[in-house]
């Protein structure tokens, strides 16, 4: 488990510092920053529960039945002492792999008969992307954008994700950072890998190695002896009657 914990934390930090983006336009903005560190990793796959056949995200994966892998991660830039914290997401198919920055975040509780309860909603864009250490919001249109919905426990535990895919914002266009989608991914729970602390809650333990009661398949069985018991009591013969 350290080992899986370890490959998606600096699997996540080598997507971010060593992947080059290519970009060249007026409305580029850049902020440097010192360092990075990786507070939360995780990685997942998804499927479609439904997809537009023309999205970008579409064609991202293959085609409407085609799964996504997810990288998702929060994470705090460095300026001396002092920290920003950005959550990113990359997802990769068939038909490539995109990258951005979250824009926005939603919390949802409710309840009182309205019920769901506990629902964060991170909105991710490709006006903004992670280049090394550097921020750079590029607003090139059209943009991309899509949400993370991130269902939560009572005890602010992750208990599933979800992804929403909007259409594409061109020049004119109303940013509605969470307008209605046009695509929606589900995950697959027994794809999760995830270490780190995210909502400020550590990520569950998971056991090293499962714990089982029967022998390996190369483990010798050894019989147990079975507890001595007691020998019974003799039991003495009936004494003869003489007839007369």
């Amino acid at each position: 488990m350290k080992a899986i914990r370890f490959k998606l934390a600096s699997l996540l930090l080598a997507l971010l510092l060593l992947l080059p983006l290519t970009h060249a336009s007026a409305e580029t903005f850049t902020y440097d920053f010192d360092r990075i560190d990786v507070v939360y990793a995780s990685e997942f796959t998804m499927t479609a529960s439904y997809a537009a056949s023309d999205h970008w995200l579409t064609m991202l994966a293959g085609g409407p039945d085609k799964p996504i892998q997810v990288m998702y991660g929060v994470v705090h830039l460095y300026n001396g002492d002092r920290y920003t914290e950005e959550q990113f997401i990359k997802m990769t198919g068939e038909g490539g792999s995109e990258r951005f920055l979250s824009n926005s975040i939603r919390n949802d509780y409710y309840d009182e008969a309205g019920t769901l309860k506990k629902q964060t909603s991170i909105q991710f864009w490709s006006g903004k992307k992670l280049d090394g250490t550097t921020v750079v919001k590029d607003f090139t249109e059209p943009l991309k954008s899509v949400t993370l919905v991130q269902s939560l426990s009572p005890q602010g535990q992750i208990s599933g994700y979800q992804l929403q895919a909007q259409p594409l914002i061109y020049p004119g266009m109303p940013l509605d950072p969470f307008a209605d989608y046009v695509s929606s991914y589900a995950y697959n729970p027994d794809s999760l890998q995830h270490t780190g602390e995210i909502n400020g809650k550590e990520v569950e333990p998971q056991p090293d190695e499962p714990i089982t009661e029967n022998p390996k398949p190369d483990e010798p069985i050894i019989d147990q002896p079975a507890p001595e018991q007691p020998l019974p009591e003799p039991v003495k013969p009936a004494a003869e009657v003489t007839q007369p």
